[in-house]
């Protein structure tokens, strides 16, 4: 006799009668894990009883048997505890990354090459393993692309541009938690490192060639470099000449403060002497009402 075998990720294997019922019993199951009308639930049951009813009379025509696999409950907490074992495995992967970020800058700030090439090379195999690391959000929302920028790291920065394919391609316009993107990233914190004219030589290039524009960001290199300028709070007339401006003013404006110490020191003496004013006001009246009893 010949047997029709029908095998699965299970274990326990059934014969005759038992293995038909457990192929309708599997068919079933997964008719109910889907989100079915009653209309389609009733089509899909016909559909089962129908393939059940031919496959029972190819059985009978053929002469041959049937043996099929079905989990065990041991089995199935075991596939579980492996989907659950797969989601650690990715957490585990993105802190590893994040950590292998953080080293490779560092290392590259310090010009540690050997710590480097080590820290660039796990980026690459993690990469490789999970292609979503390269954007992936982290602390603070911040992708890699945020931390290569902000340390000023071209090194950190190429190897993560060069992941193009469409699964691994790095976005350029994500967010931190301060609606920063890498480019502002740096433009914000990281335009006084050594190295941050070649990363922003990098990105720029980067976005052409992709096809994508920061509006957040200037698109010359100069212009990001530029230490970003102190507005002051008070409105200023349209007419009043630059140069006719408070000395103090200015000074507050590009952040020399030394001054400002004094000013508070005269305020505070003409404060008091506004609090003496009107004691001696306060006399006059009681030498009034003397010059009138005399």
């Amino acid at each position: 006799m010949h047997f029709l075998t029908i095998s699965s990720t299970m274990s326990q294997r059934v014969g005759g009668v038992d293995a038909f019922m457990a192929i309708m019993q599997q068919a079933k199951d997964r008719m109910n894990e889907q989100n079915l009308t009653p209309e389609q639930r009733e089509a899909r049951i016909r559909q089962i009883a129908e393939s059940g009813t031919n496959l029972f009379m190819l059985l009978r025509e053929s002469g041959a048997g049937l043996e099929v696999t079905v989990d065990t409950a041991e089995e199935r907490q075991a596939e579980e505890q492996a989907a659950a074992d797969g989601a650690t495995t990715l957490a585990s992967l993105g802190t590893r990354f994040e950590k292998a970020i953080e080293k490779a800058c560092e290392a590259e700030k310090g010009d540690n090459e050997r710590e480097l090439d080590d820290a660039l090379r796990a980026i690459r195999s993690l990469i490789t393993i999970d292609p979503k690391l390269v954007n992936r959000q982290g602390s603070f929302n911040a992708t890699a692309l945020h931390v290569a920028m902000a340390t000023g790291s071209p090194q950190v920065l190429n190897t993560l541009l060069t992941f193009k394919a469409e699964e691994t391609k790095p976005n350029t316009l994500l967010l931190n938690c301060f609606d920063q993107t890498p480019l502002m990233r740096l433009r914000k914190y990281g335009h006084t490192e050594p190295k941050a004219k070649e990363c922003v030589e990098l990105m720029l290039k980067y976005n052409c060639e992709a096809g994508m524009v920061d509006a957040s960001c200037p698109q010359d290199v100069d212009a990001i470099l530029a230490s970003p300028k102190r507005q002051s709070r008070e409105p200023k007339d349209k007419d009043e000449d630059e140069d006719d401006a408070s000395p103090l003013k200015k000074k507050f404006e590009s952040g020399d403060s030394r001054e400002m110490p004094l000013c508070f020191s005269i305020a505070f003496k003409q404060e008091n002497e506004l609090k003496d004013d009107p004691k001696e006001l306060k006399d006059d009246p009681k030498e009034l009402k003397d010059d009138l009893k005399d």
